[in-house]
């Protein structure tokens, strides 16, 4: 969800969060120069309320959440679709830009404790099991390959049987990264109910946040489906679901630090030797 929403749709909020929120929406071209200080002086309310507003939607820092505004306000507006060109440098720049509109909408959706947690499932998790079709299957089996290569265990099927057998023989040790792309696909939902059932964590990349499938989802990454026009809609989804799972990936790694070294070492050897 859009962090405009998001503030003009918190719930709960405590006196001064609603003067912060009245403050921001109504004054959005004025964030760009404000620092927390100011911000507090305008909205009549403390410094520190305006720090446990930033922390309350999910970011570290008063900067973070202002560049996350800054993006979300930059996003309202319509992504421009790529427009004819004579040379081939003028797509190729559009297609630059686009990509650099996709994943600074797709970052502003996401906290870092978002990520945090879907991290920690997933290496606390003896299997990650993995559910996508078409290109979404594509874009996990590559996601498969960087967890091997770090010692987290992946597995994806390619079939529908197999999918659904891969649901009914995982236990609670495992978790479950899933990408779709409306979240009202028969097979997925089945599959969702059946790993709730088991008390499996579902880490989900979807499109439409109030999906049925995203309802069921312990972690929900918002992807964008690309509101742009038809032809390019699949390589927005890509290009935003790809951010999230490089993300993964790159954390996950980063956690793993040092101790990943041997094993990355061994791997590279093994990769050499059957090459030749």
């Amino acid at each position: 969800m859009n962090l405009w929403h998001r503030i003009k749709e918190q719930k709960h909020m405590t006196s001064s969060d609603r003067k912060l929120s009245a403050y921001l929406l109504h004054h959005p071209d004025t964030i760009h120069g404000l620092s927390s200080r100011e911000l507090a002086r305008r909205s009549g309310v403390s410094a520190a309320s305006v720090i446990r507003f930033c922390h309350r939607l999910g970011y570290e820092s008063y900067q973070e959440f202002k560049v996350a505004l800054l993006v979300a306000l930059e996003s309202q507006h319509t992504v421009s679709p790529l427009k004819p060109s004579t040379t081939t440098y003028g797509l190729m720049q559009q297609v630059a830009e686009l990509s650099r509109q996709v994943i600074e909408k797709t970052q502003a959706t996401i906290s870092y404790q978002q990520m945090d947690r879907a991290v920690e499932y997933i290496l606390k998790a003896s299997q990650v099991d993995l559910y996508g079709r078409g290109m979404n299957r594509q874009l996990l089996e590559m996601e498969k390959y960087h967890f091997v290569r770090i010692g987290i265990q992946a597995s994806q099927e390619e079939f529908r049987n197999a999918r659904f057998s891969q649901a009914l023989n995982a236990d609670a040790s495992h978790v479950a990264l899933m990408i779709s792309h409306r979240g009202h696909t028969p097979e997925y939902l089945h599959i969702a109910h059946e790993l709730k059932r088991k008390g499996i964590p579902l880490i989900l990349l979807c499109g439409m946040k109030d999906s049925p499938l995203a309802e069921l989802a312990d972690i929900l990454f918002e992807i964008d489906i690309g509101s742009y026009f038809e032809e390019m809609s699949t390589i927005v989804f890509k290009m935003s679901a790809g951010y999230v799972l490089d993300t993964l990936f790159a954390i996950a790694l980063a956690k793993k630090g040092n101790q990943l070294q041997e094993k990355l070492t061994a791997f590279e050897n093994l990769a050499h030797y059957l090459d030749h």
